[in-house]
């Protein structure tokens, strides 16, 4: 009798060890779960905020502040989780598919999440923000049109299976990763009411003065900068820069970004003197923080080089748009989506010079190429056709006659595309 009930204690606390080892890995499971989940926001954060890093200093960067958010965890735990255990989610048939997803992007199997198959699950939003962070990533290294209009459904998708008032800053999140996409696509008008729903949730939430809310005025700033409303542009700039120095001082990043973007503002309403000591800065910070031939610099490279080229200082503008691309063809590769944008740029140097047929060859390779990532009909192709347009027009010698008459056509393709983009 003795000995049976000895057998049983001893099975009744096996039970035991083993209920609490289960419970122990359930709950450093959720725990992993929730680096991964963080992992993939800060992921889609990055790619947000700056369209200029590779993908593998996108990893980095979002790698880089899970300790802030873990604070009871070192680095070297943290990679352990991303290096041993997410393979195991990744490939255990238990894990729902949301699960999957976050455990390939934390390895940076951007393909694997775009490959997994569309299934129904109970968390359909953390899913739809990971294909569509996905998506976005692969845009950058592989630019067509469809990766932004997987991103723009996925984001949508995923809007719609949250609530604004049930979970406000996941709500907020999802319009700004929507409003960035729909940005790219030129739907300007669908953009800005996601934006405002962003900045109306985030002021509230946090205060409008946190840090959480610049990037937002930033980005609103930049939308109606580009659609023409320039009288309410310079405050937003002013306000994000303002909070972004309160919260990191004048030698992060973040306030480059602000510097950079104020400085593009007043060169285009011809206060150049005012523009050119803040582009200065901006880019010495982007060199101070990333290197001076890093991807994430090319972009400030760029601006100095845009606002040289208003002023008319050609050479100087040409040095440093050559720079600009050279650091971005070595990071992307000369496919990069962002390299039309330079190249029309140094092609509208070339032409101030007199090398009208080096800018031709420019002004077709940015049109090739914003065609190939976006639709003929998006505004950024209109510009590339009214550059080659102007170009080609105003060459007056007999032998480019016809010519002219191409130009002529470009530019009546070009009015209708734009017609068309903005209505």
């Amino acid at each position: 009798m003795a000995d049976r009930l000895q057998r049983l204690q001893k099975t009744t606390d096996e039970l035991a060890r083993l209920s609490q080892l289960a419970e122990e890995e359930a709950a450093e499971r959720a725990r992993d779960l929730e680096l991964l989940q963080a992992n993939a926001e800060n992921y889609l954060d990055v790619l947000l905020e700056d369209d200029t890093s590779t993908l593998s200093e996108v990893r980095e960067t979002a790698l880089a502040d899970m300790p802030r958010i873990f604070e009871q965890l070192s680095m070297d735990e943290i990679r352990e989780i991303i290096d041993v255990k997410a393979p195991l989610i990744a490939e255990d048939v238990q894990s729902t598919p949301a699960e999957r997803a976050l455990a390939l992007m934390a390895q940076g199997d951007i393909d694997g999440v775009l490959a997994m198959d569309e299934e129904e699950n109970a968390e359909i939003y953390r899913y739809k923000m990971v294909v569509g962070t996905a998506a976005l990533a692969k845009f950058r290294e592989d630019p067509q049109p469809r990766w932004h209009e997987l991103a723009l459904e996925s984001f949508q998708a995923a809007l719609a299976a949250t609530d604004a008032e049930r979970a406000p800053l996941d709500y907020a999140s999802t319009c700004i990763a929507t409003s960035n996409v729909l940005y790219a696509l030129a739907r300007f008008s669908e953009a800005q009411i996601l934006l405002l729903n962003a900045l109306s949730l985030r002021e509230t939430e946090f205060g409008p003065s946190n840090a959480a809310v610049a990037p937002v005025l930033h980005n609103l700033a930049i939308l109606l900068q580009k659609t023409g409303r320039s009288t309410y542009v310079e405050p937003l700039y002013r306000r994000a820069l303002a909070i972004n120095v309160a919260e990191y001082g004048m030698e992060d990043p973040h306030v480059a970004i602000c510097l950079d973007g104020l400085a593009f503002l007043l060169n285009s309403q011809g206060r150049h003197a005012e523009a050119e000591p803040l582009t200065r800065h901006a880019l010495r910070l982007a060199e101070a923080n990333f290197g001076p031939n890093a991807a994430r610099t090319q972009a400030f490279i760029h601006s100095l080089g845009r606002h040289f080229q208003l002023v008319k200082q050609y050479e100087l503008a040409k040095f440093l748009l050559r720079r600009s691309l050279l650091c971005a063809e070595s990071s992307f590769g000369p496919g990069y989506p962002k390299l039309a944008f330079g190249l029309k740029a140094l092609g509208t140097a070339s032409s101030s010079t007199g090398r009208n047929s080096e800018a031709r060859v420019l002004f077709r390779h940015a049109l090739a190429m914003d065609e190939e990532s976006y639709r003929p009909a998006h505004p950024d192709c209109a510009s590339d056709m009214d550059h080659l347009a102007a170009l080609l027009s105003n060459l007056q010698k007999p032998p480019e006659v016809q010519q002219f008459f191409i130009g002529e056509a470009l530019l009546r393709r070009a009015i209708l595309s734009r017609e068309n983009s903005l209505g």
